[in-house]
């Protein structure tokens, strides 16, 4: 548009030019009327050059107004084009937008999918996780049944075993408390002869002694009233017998460390006339047997003999008395204090 205007106006100007070398021309060839002439000739020009001007001023408003149109259809068009580019740039912008949004929508979907699809093989995964756990479960749970029913299968052997064990320690034990019930009852039989036997020998021994002469206790002092019967026999087996010689039981009692001593008091052999008097003491190393009366043992004993150096008495302190086993199988005990108090200082000699 604006080099058309520039168009135009260049060859108006030189159409002016050209008008007036043509008038000059025409004014040197007439020099007679060359005022008036160049009168005319100034008034046409000023004619002509305010017809030009005039033209030239319509040519130039008509341009201007060609181009005021064409500069305002420029404008327009520019501003159609700038509404168009803007129109265009906004649908752009708002199909960017659009294509963002669902851009961001697909990566929202992809993401949510993203996420579904881990959680799926997350789930997935932790449902192979538990269906792997449950088997290794019930595998173990299988071994430990297996296990619990070899257990169980060794344990009741081992009980079997052991009740079997139990079984025959017990039909040993009933087999042997059979024999030890089978020996008891034949020592029990053993004992019964053997008592029955000792019983008979006592009873042939009582009549023997009967039969032969025993030792005279008819002395009154064997018979006063400090001289108390004593009912209960005494069944302990005692280790002297009866009319035994003085030399034979100091040979059963160690003679190289033990001697028998004689007691030798007016006192006291007035109170057991017609009796020679010995101290018997007890002794851990003893092989024949020990003195016991009631379950007591007794340490120390007076062992009274007869003219014939015969053992026919045996006086001890028992309860704070003084008791004499007799050889005619009678017991007695003395209450008289003096007898007790000088066995007690003779025994401790």
């Amino acid at each position: 548009m604006k080099r058309t205007t520039k168009k135009l106006i260049l060859c108006s100007l030189l159409v002016g030019f050209i008008q007036y070398g043509f008038h000059t021309s025409l004014t040197e060839a007439s020099p007679q009327n060359d005022d008036q002439q160049q009168q005319d000739q100034y008034q046409k020009d000023k004619e002509r050059k305010g017809q030009q001007n005039q033209n030239k001023q319509q040519h130039i408003q008509q341009n201007g107004d060609r181009q005021n149109q064409q500069h305002q259809g420029q404008q327009n068009q520019d501003k159609q084009r700038r509404d168009h580019q803007n129109q265009q740039k906004q649908e752009t912008q708002k199909q960017d937008r659009q294509e963002k949004q669902q851009q961001e929508r697909q990566n929202k979907t992809w993401q949510e999918n993203q996420h579904k699809e881990g959680l799926q093989k997350e789930q997935q995964q932790h449902q192979k996780q538990d269906r792997q756990e449950k088997q290794q479960q019930e595998r173990q749970n299988k071994t430990w049944q297996e296990n619990q029913h070899k257990e169980g299968l060794q344990k009741e052997q081992q009980q079997h075993q052991k009740q079997d064990r139990q079984e025959k320690q017990q039909q040993a034990r009933q087999n042997k408390t059979w024999q030890a019930n089978q020996q008891h009852q034949d020592q029990d039989r053993q004992y019964q002869d053997r008592q029955q036997h000792e019983y008979q020998h006592k009873d042939g021994q009582r009549k023997e002694w009967q039969e032969r002469k025993q030792h005279d206790w008819s002395n009154p002092v064997f018979h006063n009233d400090k001289w108390q019967k004593i009912e209960t026999s005494h069944d302990e087996k005692i280790p002297f017998r009866w009319h035994e010689s003085r030399s034979s039981v100091h040979e059963r009692f160690s003679p190289d460390e033990y001697r028998m001593e004689r007691i030798r008091d007016r006192d006291w052999d007035d109170r057991f006339p017609g009796l020679h008097s010995y101290r018997w003491h007890d002794n851990d190393s003893y092989e024949r047997g020990h003195f016991w009366y009631r379950g007591h043992r007794i340490h120390d004993a007076v062992l009274f003999y007869d003219d014939g150096d015969t053992l026919v008495g045996i006086g001890f302190n028992f309860n704070g008395k003084f008791i004499v086993i007799r050889d005619d199988h009678e017991s007695y005990h003395h209450d008289d204090s003096m007898v007790v108090m000088l066995a007690l200082l003779l025994l401790a000699i």
